[in-house]
């Protein structure tokens, strides 16, 4: 009656739910990558990404989206500090 379902792995898999209301942490292997926060912007309903050290990386409208391209900032600077 059931089939398997194959199960792809998002980076919105590690968003964990903040102390703060309204903020989510996004881990990689329990490192903290960054911190997304809903925001109104202009009236409309927003999602800033912000680094671990609380720089502003930009909005996104979506929590995919959010962790997406936080992940992927993550993954892109960590590599760029590991050769340094």
């Amino acid at each position: 009656m059931f089939g398997n379902m194959v199960h792809h792995w998002r980076p919105s898999d590690n968003l964990e739910y903040s102390f703060r209301p309204g903020g989510w942490h996004l881990n990689d292997r329990g490192t903290l990558v960054g911190v997304i926060q809903y925001r109104r912007v202009n009236g409309k309903a927003m999602l800033r990404r912000l680094t671990r050290e609380g720089a502003l990386l930009c909005y996104a409208d979506t929590s995919e989206d959010a962790c997406d391209r936080l992940w992927e900032w993550h993954r892109r600077t960590r590599s760029s500090r590991r050769g340094a």
